[in-house]
């Protein structure tokens, strides 16, 4: 007899989830960020859905309320973000503990609020319930986007370039800084603790790449570099190389590093919830892609690998040696 611990997150969506899930005809709903689901020929609906847990995703001591609102919109956005969408109703279910204050309450509303309003997204409804002890915020984002545009997953073709859009592991650090109870007094300090708890979907620039068509593949970072190119890489039935020193890691989170004695090349690849675009590029189109991405947002495209066939799996090197590295991200049954 097995049991989820034995299998893991991913074995029990392979091994249950998907086997059971039933879709419309031209629908897709398990195996990319949303799914996908037919509107007319030229438009297709964006749904997806994200479940925080108090204790599991988060601890109240060290969120404030706005903040956690915030962020548990922002996760949501990020999935809609990775397929080229662009989010339009927002389905709220919560479940609170009877002695939660009010004046909490209203902050947490305030923080979703907040991010609502900047993508002119409506609040249409969900539900509400008591819970004996901890938090539960269960959010279901949906959009709207032309079928021939929506990024999936399976999209990556021999030879592309592997990129992300943002530094990695930053996120990560934020988190251990919390676990470990440490004092937040320094900018680095700070600066990876927001990393953490206000996550910024990449809305405007995933729906920029989505207009490219030098991009093949995409998928948002919840799980860590070293899980979720493997999503692409099985979805693609493709291999990856990633070249571990172009991993973008950030000033602070190597600053850290160094003080603390940490590995923040093993944060940057596992740690996850660093809510960036990662995505495949076909390498003749590249350099413009990235010249046109630096001139819109002001910030860089960073290449950190290659797909390789799918006999290859995946591998690390750096500078041209393969390393035993271990990719894992994070998997919530492990």
């Amino acid at each position: 007899m097995k049991y989820l611990s034995e299998i893991g997150e991913f074995g029990f969506i392979d091994k249950i989830v998907a086997r059971h899930a039933r879709s419309k005809q031209g629908s897709i709903s398990v195996g990319d960020d949303c799914s996908v689901e037919p509107i007319d020929e030229k438009f297709a609906r964006l749904v997806t859905t994200d479940l925080l847990v108090e204790n599991v995703h988060f601890l109240k001591k060290a969120i404030r309320a706005r903040e956690l609102g915030y962020k548990a919109l922002a996760v949501n956005f990020s999935d809609i973000a990775a397929m080229g969408g662009k989010p339009e109703n927002i389905h709220i279910s919560v479940a609170f503990p009877e002695n939660t204050k009010i004046d909490w309450l209203e902050e947490f509303y305030s923080g979703i609020h907040e991010l609502a309003d900047q993508y002119d997204a409506g609040i249409m409804g969900g539900d509400t319930t008591s819970s004996p002890n901890n938090i539960i915020i269960n959010i279901v984002v949906s959009g709207i986007l032309e079928r021939e545009k929506i990024k999936y997953r399976s999209g990556a073709q021999l030879g592309d370039i592997i990129c992300v859009n943002k530094y990695v592991g930053d996120s990560a650090a934020g988190l251990k800084l919390i676990l470990n109870d440490i004092n937040i007094e320094s900018e680095d300090e700070k600066y990876l603790i927001k990393a953490h708890n206000h996550p910024v979907a990449q809305l405007q620039q995933g729906q920029f790449l989505a207009e490219n068509t030098a991009v093949h593949a995409m998928l948002d970072v919840s799980d860590g570099i070293g899980s979720d190119i493997e999503h692409i890489m099985e979805r693609s039935k493709k291999g990856a190389r990633i070249n571990l020193e172009k991993i973008p890691i950030s000033h602070q989170l190597q600053n850290m590093a160094k003080k603390r004695g940490w590995n923040a090349l093993d944060l940057a690849i596992n740690g996850g919830e660093d809510y960036c675009l990662l995505f495949t590029v076909d390498p003749e189109e590249f350099e413009q892609l990235k010249q046109n991405y630096q001139k819109q947002f002001d910030q860089p495209i960073f290449n950190i690998g290659t797909i390789k066939e799918q006999k290859y799996g995946l591998r690390y090197f750096k500078k041209d040696q393969q390393q035993k590295f271990t990719g894992h991200g994070f998997d919530h049954f492990h």
